[in-house]
Formats: C-alpha cells, sequence, structure tokens
C-alpha cells in the first residue's frame, strides 16, 4: 500500500462536520471517501488532522489515504488531484497531493494548528458574509478582548471551554498564539472583520467557539478580562460565555 498525503479545502455550510457518522446528514468525510474509492474501485478510508463541527469551514484541511501501489502506479498525484475534483462537489476541493512516508499520521503528527474566527461588526452585512462569519452589531471593546486573549497562551486545561460529550482523555492544550486583529476584505466589496486566530498544539471540541463566546461576553462589558485566567484555574463551564456560532469558525493552517 502506498500512503498519501492530501491537503484540501472545503465550505462546511451543509455537511454535518467532518465525521462520517450513521442516521445523519452527509459529512465530508463520507463525501471525500465515497468519490475516493469509487477512482480506486476499492475502499478507501480518508484520516484527517481533526474534525470540524457541522458548519465549520476549512481554508487548510489535511488527510491521510492508504491506497494499492498499483492504483498509485498508474494514477499519478496530479491526475488523482483533478480526478476527485470532477466527482467532489464545489464545496469541497482538492489542490494538492503528495506521497507520505509509510508511518505519516495526518492526526498525530500534527504540531501547530491555527483556527480563524471571524466577526462582523458592521451595522449592515454584505449577503456573500453570512455563511462565514457571525454578525455582531454590539458594541465591543477589542482592546479588553485582546487582553483577555493573552492570557491563553501557555499550557493549561481548557476543560471550561470544553463540549460536555467531548470524551478525551485529558483537557490540557498549549496555546502558542492567541489575538485579535481587524482585516479588509478586497474584491468587490470592502469591508471590515474581525479576526481572532489562535495557534495550538491541539484543540478540544468546541474549544475555540467557546473561547470566542467568553471573549465576546467581555467586550461587551459583562466580565472582566481576567475572567479568562479564572476559568482556565477552576473550569467553571457556567462562567462562560456562549458558544461562538459555527459558521464564523476556519481550519486555517496545520504544520507537521
Amino acid at each position: 500500500m502506498i500512503r498519501l498525503k492530501l491537503f484540501f479545502s472545503y465550505d462546511g455550510s451543509k455537511f454535518n462536520g467532518w465525521q462520517r457518522q450513521k442516521n445523519t446528514g452527509a459529512t465530508i468525510q463520507e463525501t471525500f471517501e465515497s468519490r475516493f474509492s469509487r477512482i480506486a474501485n476499492t475502499r478507501v478510508h480518508v484520516h484527517s488532522s481533526g474534525r470540524t463541527d457541522t458548519g465549520v469551514h476549512a481554508r487548510t484541511q489535511v488527510a491521510h489515504a492508504d491506497v494499492p501501489a498499483a492504483f498509485a502506479a498508474k494514477m499519478p498525484e496530479a491526475r488523482l488531484t483533478n480526478a476527485l475534483n470532477s466527482l467532489l462537489p464545489p464545496s469541497i476541493r482538492v489542490w494538492r497531493i503528495e506521497r507520505a512516508a509509510a508511518g505519516f499520521h495526518a492526526q498525530r503528527d500534527v504540531r501547530r494548528k491555527m483556527y480563524v474566527y471571524f466577526i462582523d461588526p458592521n451595522p449592515v452585512q454584505w449577503p456573500h458574509l453570512r455563511a462565514y462569519a457571525w454578525h455582531l452589531r454590539l458594541p465591543l471593546n477589542w482592546a479588553a478582548m485582546n487582553a483577555a486573549a493573552g492570557h491563553l497562551a501557555g499550557r493549561h486545561d481548557f476543560r471550561a471551554f470544553c463540549a460536555s460529550d467531548s470524551g478525551v482523555k485529558t483537557t490540557v492544550r498549549e496555546i502558542f498564539e492567541a489575538r485579535w486583529e481587524e482585516i479588509r476584505t478586497a474584491g468587490f466589496s470592502e469591508t471590515r472583520l474581525m479576526a481572532f486566530r489562535i495557534v495550538g498544539n491541539g484543540f478540544l471540541k468546541q474549544m475555540v467557539r467557546g473561547i470566542v463566546g467568553t471573549l465576546v461576553k467581555i467586550g461587551g462589558g459583562r466580565a472582566s478580562p481576567e475572567l479568562i485566567p479564572e476559568l482556565l484555574k477552576t473550569g467553571e463551564r457556567s462562567r462562560t460565555g456562549v458558544t461562538a456560532p459555527a459558521h464564523g469558525l476556519w481550519l486555517w493552517d496545520i504544520r507537521y
């Protein structure tokens, strides 16, 4: 068998998350595997760098898949990329495939991941952004939100921001960077967006969305920036903010 490393992107708006599940709507994994298996004429399992929830997007997702050597010989990586894109829906696009080392694992070998969450603070939201940024017209104190985000850096127990049905063995993660910044979109319409960038060695289920909702609580004046270190110490889920909507969250970059 030959192990392939796949780089792709997707719009998660109409998918029930990444992971294949029974008795649910379409998932990205199921959609990807069905097309890949059709091309390979054998069952192909695609293992991603990690799951994304329903409605979450990926600018960059990485996965690995094992295929028979005979198939790899007759289907070069560039040709396979084109073949997959011809069968996948427009909301999923493969942009590179390469051969990986036999022991490479898309999830276990991750060193850093970056997620970006977009908030649209404008009075009126452009229609083309409604599925990709949380529209919040509330006045927010971005300086306070950045001060609060600074407390996230380091190795901490993030159980306060973890979904109750996660089932993970440990809720300790290391965050290398967390900050808000203003960006301007380019193209046929220019608009102001606020982007929360967070880089870590791993993330818990709904962790980033829980953090964003809590930072919005702080930005709205309902808590001080010191709430973040208190939550990291106590793990009190009841004191966090709302879980931010999924559609504003993007898996942005992965490093191995």
